[in-house]
């Protein structure tokens, strides 16, 4: 206990002196949907890092891989799929 935290928060909620002591040396996440970025993951950590990280701090996981394949369709094209455009 006096070694790992868990803080139960909304990152940007959390605050430096009231829900940690100091800042962290490590932030373990997890906040990927299945297009990796759709959940603001990049300005998070970047808001992480300037308040609540260490510099060197290690992230957990630290790095991300992309697989996508190109298709195209021309009836998936042709049909309205709010979904396919990118609309909520």
């Amino acid at each position: 206990a006096d070694r790992v935290r868990v803080v139960n928060k909304v990152a940007s909620d959390l605050e430096v002196g009231v829900d940690l002591p100091e800042l962290a040396d490590l932030c373990v996440f997890e906040l990927f949907d299945s297009q990796l970025f759709g959940e603001s993951i990049l300005p998070i950590l970047r808001d992480a890092h300037a308040r609540l990280l260490k510099p060197g701090a290690t992230l957990v996981p630290r790095s991300v891989r992309v697989h996508a394949a190109l298709v195209g369709c021309p009836s998936l094209s042709a049909a309205d799929l709010p979904e396919l455009r990118g609309a909520p």
